[in-house]
């Protein structure tokens, strides 16, 4: 009896040392996999273009899917707002506070940073369809200052979708 014990332990704990060696070999595979599915530029891109459409077709409402960068700023500059109110604090940014919510014009350049993180370098185009320059700000000269026509954005995958982590560009 005590012997046909000592077997079915050996074989239950036999069987348990194989399961935790199974999962912990897999594991690795799984996180990896993961990490694989974030890794896609065209959907990083998408996000980034769908986020400026959404600014510059003033569908603020919309904006809360996309953004998925720090909101302090335009809080500072709307103490009104509460921090739930995403698209009043875009329509206030774009619309008050000198944001530049514009149509892309090009993408000029996409980074990749790791397999969350992309960078583009954007340019944006006026109402009248021209190139954004931001010039000279607050009596600085050219050469002070550079006029800038290139913006880098940040997208980063984020709760499971890929999401843009900056505002436009501000002109004070």
């Amino acid at each position: 009896m005590i012997l046909l014990f000592k077997v079915a332990m050996k074989r239950i704990l036999l069987s348990i040392s194989f399961l935790v060696l199974l999962i912990s070999a897999c594991q690795p595979i799984f996180e990896n996999h993961k990490s694989e599915a974030t890794v896609d530029p065209v959907s990083a891109r998408r996000a980034l273009l769908r986020y400026f459409e959404i600014l510059y077709q003033k569908n603020y409402d919309q904006v809360e899917t996309i953004f998925g960068g720090d909101l302090q700023v335009l809080l500072e500059y709307n103490p009104d707002v509460r921090l739930d109110q995403v698209g009043k604090l875009f329509e206030s940014a774009c619309t008050i506070n000198g944001f530049q919510c514009l149509a892309i014009k090009n993408i000029l350049d996409e980074k990749k940073i790791d397999d969350f993180n992309f960078v583009f370098m954007v340019e944006f185009q006026t109402n009248e369809g021209d190139l954004f320059v931001l010039g000279p700000c607050c009596g600085a000269t050219a050469q002070e200052m550079p006029p800038v026509s290139q913006f880098p954005i940040r997208v980063s995958w984020k709760n499971g979708e890929y999401r843009v982590m900056d505002l436009p560009p501000y002109v004070p």
